[in-house]
Order: C-alpha cells, then sequence, then structure tokens
C-alpha cells in the first residue's frame, strides 16, 4: 500500500502546518493536523481553521444577497438561469425556516407550477418546429 509521510507541526496555541497542505488547497483541516491537535491538547478546532464557506451563516448570508439581474440578461439563458436559481433558493431557505412560511410555499408553489407548464407548452405550440432533412 502506497504510504506517504507528511511533517506537521502544530504548538498550544493552535497553529498547525502540515506538508500535505490540505487546508491551504481546500480549506478543510486534514487528518494529520487534527491527530497533532489532539498530541498537544487541542480538544476543539481553532476558529481560524473554520472558513465562513463552510458555516450556515454564509450560506443565508449568500442566498440573501441581492441579485442584479438587468434588462440586457434577460435574453442570456444562462443568467436567466442564475437569477432564478437563486431567488428559489432564498424562498426555499425562507420556508423552511417556519410552519407558516412552509404552508404558504406550499400552497403557491404547485400554482406558480402549473402557470409555467402552460406558458411552456404555449411556446411549443407557437414555435414553427424545425425540419430537418438527411
Amino acid at each position: 500500500m502506497f504510504e506517504k509521510e507528511f511533517i506537521v507541526t502544530c504548538d498550544k496555541t493552535g497553529v498547525v502546518i502540515c506538508g500535505c497542505r490540505c487546508f491551504e488547497f481546500r480549506g478543510c483541516l486534514c487528518r494529520h493536523a487534527l491527530v497533532a491537535f489532539q498530541l498537544v491538547g487541542i480538544s476543539s478546532i481553532p476558529q481560524r481553521y473554520i472558513l465562513k464557506r463552510w458555516t450556515k451563516e454564509m450560506r443565508y448570508r449568500h442566498s440573501l444577497d441581492e441579485y442584479n439581474m438587468d434588462d440586457n440578461n434577460l435574453l442570456d439563458e444562462s443568467s436567466c438561469y442564475s437569477y432564478l436559481v437563486h431567488q428559489t433558493v432564498k424562498i426555499t431557505e425562507i420556508s423552511a425556516s417556519s410552519n407558516v412560511a412552509f404552508n404558504v410555499a406550499k400552497e403557491v408553489i404547485p400554482m406558480l407550477l402549473k402557470r409555467m407548464l402552460e406558458v411552456a407548452n404555449a411556446n411549443i405550440v407557437e414555435q414553427p418546429s424545425e425540419e430537418i432533412r438527411v
């Protein structure tokens, strides 16, 4: 089995440096660093190693940020998709926060879906089909 050794330095203040550089590359501590914490008597991960991108706070802050959608982007399918995903994530997070919000979403989403299917079906009928001849 392939084994590689990494040099790990750790002090009592909770500063750890590992040769595998997992934290620097991926943003999460490697098992080598976690073992080093145990060996020096640190029982919880120091705050400096808990990046905001891995916290619930970041998820909610990100989803509640405003997403700018101007008229120039309305024709760009990718921009429309990104905008809609952003909005539906906000709806989902808010809806999951309480029973009242969930019930509102549960009532409104089927109506929205029905209306979107009507629009999609109308567009299929309105658009002439492209003929492909071989």
